[in-house]
């Protein structure tokens, strides 16, 4: 028989069989590691291939393209206005 910390008093058999069952339970750090990176990686692509998709058919769901958008608006405005930016001293 066995006292685990909890108090709790289990036989020898079902103390190995425990331990088997939490053996089986964890995962190692390494293994983690093979699955969590690549995902991680695969979310961080998924994530910029939507965000080009949404910026070339929908520029104005983005600031992306908002801000393009008002760039080409803006030099538009200055080239038929005809003025010039004047040189900071």
């Amino acid at each position: 028989m066995y006292v685990d910390l909890s108090g709790t008093c289990t036989w020898a058999r079902g103390a190995e069989r425990s331990a088997r069952v939490s053996d089986r339970a964890m995962v190692r750090e390494e293994d983690l590691d093979v699955v969590l990176v690549p995902l991680g990686l695969a979310v961080v692509a998924g994530y910029h291939l939507w965000l080009l998709y949404a910026i070339l058919r929908h520029p104005t769901r983005t600031v992306v393209g908002l801000n393009a958008l008002a760039r080409k608006r803006w030099v538009a405005v200055i080239m038929a206005v005809g003025t010039t930016i004047p040189p900071q001293k």
